[in-house]
């Protein structure tokens, strides 16, 4: 009974399996019908392409022939200034139009070479404001100074801005300003006035030069101090309105010619917690940064809780700072 059940089923299933052989082969027909369609489309689109191309280029080669039987006489020297600009641009740079290249070279690097002093000047994007500039202070040439807003910008001499920028750069040590506090424009118009052709150095100068002045100042002192024996050191900790704090290190000592003599060893921002042994980590860093540990015997500061333990760690005796200790006594007494 069970096998007769089952076999029924599966004759039906036999059954059913024709008509999709049919489905298959009108689905492939189909496909073979819409391929056909598709190539010779393709092939319309190929030929109206080559066509166009044709003729293209057939009214190409025709058009000077029109152009030049219908220029005028007045025309004739814009027709052949333009003709010629197009030949410069399609040989890829092998005739340069600017009259620069007259003496110079350009180069494959992107660099111009200068055929008087042989110098390598960048020439960006095909900018030749740098190459003009240098040929007008190499050869003096007045065609290749460089204009904005109808007056010269090397009008002053590099003597005179030198010492005018080490001016600037006093201002800004000594009172204390911005680096591009001098180019404000108002500030710019009064030593426009004054000065014809200067301008400040701008803010990147400034912090570049200052910089370097830093670097110089402390090699000169590392030099100088080679020759002292003891050092004597103050320091002091404290912070700004904007709760920004900083450490101050100067030294004392006397010179080969008996003299006192006090400078500025490190000044440094101090953004970390102001621990004992932060603080003595970075003094004895300062000092051996400048070679002047092993150099250094007292150091006078304050008498804070801080101060005290950093000394637990630190080579130099501690000096109570007397001027601290007349301000605790007056303002307990108070």
């Amino acid at each position: 009974m069970h096998s007769k059940t089952k076999s029924k089923p599966n004759s039906k299933r036999i059954i059913k399996s024709k008509p999709n052989s049919k489905r298959i082969s009108k689905k492939t027909s189909q496909i073979e019908v819409e391929l056909q369609h598709v190539e010779d489309n393709f092939d319309e689109q190929t030929t109206k392409r080559t066509t166009q191309q044709q003729s293209v280029q057939s009214s190409s080669s025709s058009r000077p022939k029109t152009t030049s039987a219908i220029t005028t006489d007045t025309d004739e020297s814009e027709n052949q200034d333009e003709l010629t600009g197009d030949k410069q641009d399609d040989s890829d740079g092998d005739t340069l139009k600017s009259e620069v290249w007259n003496y110079a070279t350009k180069l494959k690097n992107g660099k111009a070479k200068c055929n008087n002093c042989n110098r390598e000047i960048s020439c960006k994007d095909h900018s030749t404001t740098g190459l003009r500039r240098h040929l007008f202070r190499c050869i003096k040439i007045p065609s290749f100074m460089s204009h904005r807003n109808g007056s010269t910008t090397s009008s002053i001499g590099h003597d005179l801005k030198r010492r005018l920028n080490e001016l600037v750069y006093k201002c800004i040590i000594e009172d204390g300003r911005t680096f591009g506090d001098l180019r404000n424009p108002s500030i710019i118009r009064l030593l426009e006035d004054i000065i014809p052709g200067y301008k400040p150095p701008t803010r990147r100068t400034a912090q570049r030069q200052l910089k370097r002045l830093c670097n110089n100042h402390t090699r000169w002192l590392v030099a100088e101090l080679k020759r002292i024996d003891t050092l004597a050191v103050t320091t002091d900790l404290w912070s700004d309105k904007k709760m920004n704090s900083y450490m101050c290190l100067t030294g004392h000592y006397i010179n080969s010619d008996s003299k006192l003599q006090s400078k500025v060893l490190s000044f440094t921002a101090f953004p970390e917690r102001h621990t004992g042994g932060q603080i003595s980590y970075t003094i004895k860093k300062e000092l051996k940064r400048l070679q002047f540990y092993d150099k250094t015997h007292t150091i006078t500061c304050d008498g804070a809780a801080n101060i005290k333990k950093s000394f637990e760690s630190l080579k130099p005796k501690r000096v109570h700072c007397l001027g601290h200790k007349l301000h605790l006594i007056v303002c307990n007494a108070l």
